[in-house]
Order: C-alpha cells, then structure tokens, then sequence
C-alpha cells in the first residue's frame, strides 16, 4: 500500500472554498481505517486515533470522522472541520467529544474524490464549536449545492417530537437536563412550533420489514469491497504472495465477508431496496415540518478508548435503549439529515482517573430530506434564546 498526494479537490470541499475568501485550510484530521467503525485500542497498521483533550483524556473519540471532532475540542484557533456521514459518522464522534455537528441530507454535495461507504447513503457535513459558526458556514455551503430538489421550496419546522422511551431509565441528572431543555423549547416556541413527548416503541411497531443494522453493516462492507478494498487487497496479493495487507480486524472482517458472499451485486442490490424500503417508513414519518429530538448516545457515553474500561463507569442510560429508531442507520436510509446539538453536561465517576468527570450530554435534531436549512433557523432560534451556546475546548464543553 502506498501513498499518494490527491490529484484533485473533491468538488464538495472546492464548493465550500468558493464561498469564503477568508478561509483558510490548516491541514486534515485522521480519519479511523477506511472511515469504518474502528476499534476502541485503535491499533490499526494505520495509526491510532486521536486523542481527545476531554474529560479523563483517555475517552473514545468516535469512529470514521474521529479526528475532527477531537481537533475541535482540543485547539481554540479551529474553527470548522469537514467530515463524512454514511452511519453517524459525524453525529457521533460530535456527541462523544461535545462538539456541533451537521449530517446533510443524501444528495446535497456531490462525493467524488471522498472515500465510500454505502452510495445511497455517503453524505460530507460538518462540525463546529459553535451553532451560530455551523449554521452560517452551512448556509454559504448549501448555496452552492446543485441540488435543487433539497434546497428549493423553503421549508419550516412546525412540530418537534421528543421520544420518551428512555425517559424512566435515564441517569436522574440526565433526564432533569434534557427535560429542562424540552420545557424551555416549549417556552420560546411563540407559536411557532409545538414540542410533545411521543412513544417511538407505538409508532414503529407497524413498520414492517425494516432494514436490520447488520444488514446495513453488510450492504457498507460490500459496497466498499467492491469500489475499494478489492483493489487493495489484489495488488497487494499480488506483490506478497497471495497474503493480505495488514489491516485492522474491523476492515479485515468487514471485507473478507464481503469477498466470500456469492453473487454479490445481486445482494447489494437486495439490500439497497430494503434500506429503500426503510426509508420510506422515515421519510413519511418526518416528512418535511417534523423534527424528531433525542438525547444522543445514551446506552454508549461515556465511553473509553480501551474496551476492557467500558463496563467500569455508569452510562447516562441506565440500561440499553428501548426506542427502536436506530438513528445511525434509520436517518441515512430515509437520506435524512441530522444535527449533533451539545446542551448540558453531567457528571460521572471516571475508572481512568478516579475522581468526578463531566460528560457532554448531546440532542440529535432529525429531519427529513430538505430540512437541512429548516433545522438551522431552529438552532439559530435556540441559540438566540440561550438554549444552545459555543462550547469550550479542552477538558470541558461548558
């Protein structure tokens, strides 16, 4: 394997430089391997993934687009970074590290010279410390997009809809914070919108033949088998006779499954229709006035860089969730758009350095393909009103 200088800029990022002549690129943040799920440890013949300046300094800082969310919360002179979404791979890293994070819909940018996951769902986005940074910087970028079925017809949020599965299993400072946040977003609506409490568990439970997350996991692995990885491993096979390149175990797993499925592009092909399928459910059900909010992250955070720490520390659930919207892979099927939104942060016993840490609690804002810009007067209107603010870098958001 070797490396090579791009001989282009992705037209995405050249979009984004076009509409600022003040800004100015400072270098690029590690990605995990392949942008895959990574691994907790990171010891991947890529490298290990960044470190985060938060809380105990030794907490995960996400998968995928990892580094720019760990840049963001370590170095004040960073302002924005580009990242990549297929399956929360903004969204998370964003909420684990406390940071602003934007998924656009499907179809906002075109995702040439950027690394694949799944065609249907790949999105570039952004991250931020500050909402009022992040919602500008995607207004100009959105301006440029070529896209007109996402961007024409100005849409408006009317109604927020807050699940309350995981409501009696939150950590009780936990659920006092995210219910003061939804009291004080009924507070300023001024009629604008309503916020309500609903029952995800009653909602889905008619939506048949949802697309399992495994089979998301598969349709990822086969379709970057086929674009990338069996090139990788070919060539090198070829140059060390018939081994495979040293990879991470995610990578390698991921990949080897896919080389080993019989008659592949028939099964991509069933699997992009049930992730069809499956968005079809979530676009009806946001349609283009809805936002779902919902606290991010609630079974996984806090969460450590070594895997033999995670069972050491109480999450900010108490228990696994019981919504069964599975929000990583839902959203990009319905090519929805989600925000990482961090709003308070909590305590925890930290097993690294044995005292009080303060963990980021985050809201995931979703909608529907086109809300993009809707969502972002919404956040504007939090913002304005004290509810959302810049978050700090270093050891704590707030």
């Amino acid at each position: 394997m070797t490396k090579k200088p791009a001989g282009y800029t992705a037209p995405a990022v050249e979009a984004l430089m076009d509409v600022d002549d003040e800004m100015v690129i400072v270098g690029k943040t590690r990605c995990s391997e392949f942008v895959g799920n990574g691994e907790f440890t990171s010891t991947t013949p890529c490298g290990p993934l960044p470190y985060t300046d938060r809380a105990d300094r030794w907490q995960a800082s996400g998968a995928s687009s990892t580094g720019a969310a760990a840049a963001l919360a370590s170095y004040p002179w960073l302002d924005i970074c580009v990242a990549t979404d297929t399956a929360a791979s903004i969204r998370d890293p964003a909420a684990i590290s406390g940071i602003y994070g934007w998924r656009p819909s499907w179809g906002m940018f075109p995702m040439d010279g950027i690394c694949p996951g799944i065609e249907v769902a790949d999105t570039v986005g952004l991250l931020s410390r500050d909402p009022s940074v992040l919602t500008g910087s995607i207004r100009k970028w959105v301006s440029k997009s070529k896209n007109l079925r996402l961007t024409s017809n100005p849409k408006r949020i009317t109604k927020i809809l807050v699940p309350n599965d995981d409501l009696s299993i939150m950590q009780p400072e936990v659920r006092k914070a995210l219910e003061s946040f939804v009291n004080s977003a009924k507070a300023i609506s001024g009629g604008q919108y309503s916020v309500q409490y609903m029952n995800m568990q009653k909602t889905m439970s008619v939506w048949k033949g949802m697309m399992t997350g495994e089979e998301f996991t598969n349709l990822w692995g086969l379709y970057q088998y086929k674009h990338i990885g069996k090139g990788i491993m070919d060539s090198y096979q070829a140059k060390h006779g018939g081994k495979n390149p040293p990879l991470g175990h995610n990578t390698q797993t991921t990949w080897k499954k896919a080389r080993d499925t019989d008659d592949a592009e028939s099964r991509i092909r069933s699997l992009e229709k049930k992730s069809h399928a499956t968005g079809d459910y979530v676009r009806h059900f946001l349609g283009t006035d809805t936002v779902l909010m919902d606290l991010m992250d609630g079974d996984r955070l806090p969460e450590f860089r070594e895997e033999s720490f995670q069972g050491e520390s109480q999450k900010l659930l108490r228990g696994k969730s019981k919504n069964p919207m599975v929000y990583w892979k839902d959203i990009p099927c319905g090519q929805g758009q989600g925000y990482t939104c961090p709003f308070d942060q909590v305590s925890y016993l930290s097993p690294i350095s044995d005292a009080k840490e303060m963990q980021t609690i985050s809201m995931g804002l979703y909608g529907g393909p086109g809300t993009d810009l809707a969502i972002a007067d919404l956040i504007d209107h939090f913002s304005e009103n004290g509810l959302l603010v810049s978050v700090k870098p270093g050891e704590t958001a707030f």
